[in-house]
């Protein structure tokens, strides 16, 4: 049987970071990549949708850099969406 794998993704005020685990809960890979912040007046910041989306792919792709995977996509809800990697054996 397929192991399985699950991605966890975290949007903070800075970066945006995910975890690749078993289903056992085991942690197999992290990344992170930062956001950027811009202050274009006093007491105002401004952050891109479009770049914190970008930098959601990209630290799910590089979590399962090193799992030959088919990925499976199951929303739930419209706000929890899960992602199931099966490893290839």
């Amino acid at each position: 049987m397929a192991e399985v794998f699950y991605v966890g993704v975290d949007v903070g005020t800075a970066s945006v970071r995910a975890a690749l685990v078993t289903r056992a809960g085991l942690l197999k890979s992290t990344a992170e990549e930062p956001i950027s912040i811009w202050e274009p007046e006093a007491d105002h910041y401004v952050q891109s949708s479009t770049e914190i989306w970008e930098k959601c792919c990209t630290v799910v792709q590089v979590t399962e850099r090193d799992v030959s995977a088919v990925c499976q996509i199951n929303s739930r809800t419209s706000s929890l969406t899960e992602l199931i990697i099966y490893k290839s054996e």
